[in-house]
C-alpha cells in the first residue's frame, strides 16, 4: 500500500477570510473576493462583466494573496 503524502498547508495571511475582498498577484496585483480554499489554492471571484459570465473563479496560490488595506 502506498504511503500517504503529507501536504504542508500554507496558512492564510492575517486578516484574510473567505467571503472578504483580497489582493492577489497574477501578472500584477489585482482585487477580488476570496470564495474557496482548497489545500494551498484559493479560489478568487473575479468580476467578469466583460466576459458575460456571472461568476468566475481564478485559482491562485494562498501565498499570493494579501489582505486589502482599507
Amino acid at each position: 500500500m502506498p504511503k500517504a503524502r503529507r501536504k504542508n498547508l500554507i496558512p492564510l495571511p492575517e486578516g484574510v477570510e473567505v467571503g472578504k475582498n483580497v489582493r492577489y498577484y497574477l501578472n500584477g496585483w489585482r482585487y477580488g473576493r476570496l470564495d474557496k480554499i482548497e489545500g494551498n489554492n484559493a479560489g478568487i471571484h473575479v468580476n467578469a462583466a466583460y466576459s458575460g459570465v456571472e461568476k468566475r473563479l481564478k485559482w491562485i496560490s494562498v501565498a499570493d494573496i494579501k489582505k486589502v488595506d482599507e
